[in-house]
């Protein structure tokens, strides 16, 4: 990432960073916590809608190990965030 995420320590690299970071950079920045939240939730709530979507219009020549790995990982960081936010 170009930017770190506030926390305990500062959290640079993508597979570390957890939802709590977003909560936390949002307090950092001043922003209401409750509204991070809500956008952390909606963004999982969205997300397989999402991923049909944009599979919907990938072209047909479009690798499709590389779209899969990342519509997995997608899925997988919305999962995570769906247990941070219930």
């Amino acid at each position: 990432m170009a930017m770190a995420l506030q926390g305990k320590n500062r959290q640079y690299h993508f597979a570390m960073i957890q939802p709590r970071h977003f909560i936390s950079t949002a307090a950092f920045a001043g922003y209401s916590q409750e509204a991070a939240r809500r956008l952390l939730t909606e963004m999982a709530e969205r997300t397989d809608d999402v991923i049909a979507s944009v599979r919907a219009e990938l072209p047909p020549d479009f690798p499709a190990q590389v779209s899969e790995a990342i519509f997995k990982g997608l899925a997988s960081q919305a999962a995570r965030i769906g247990r941070f936010v219930s």
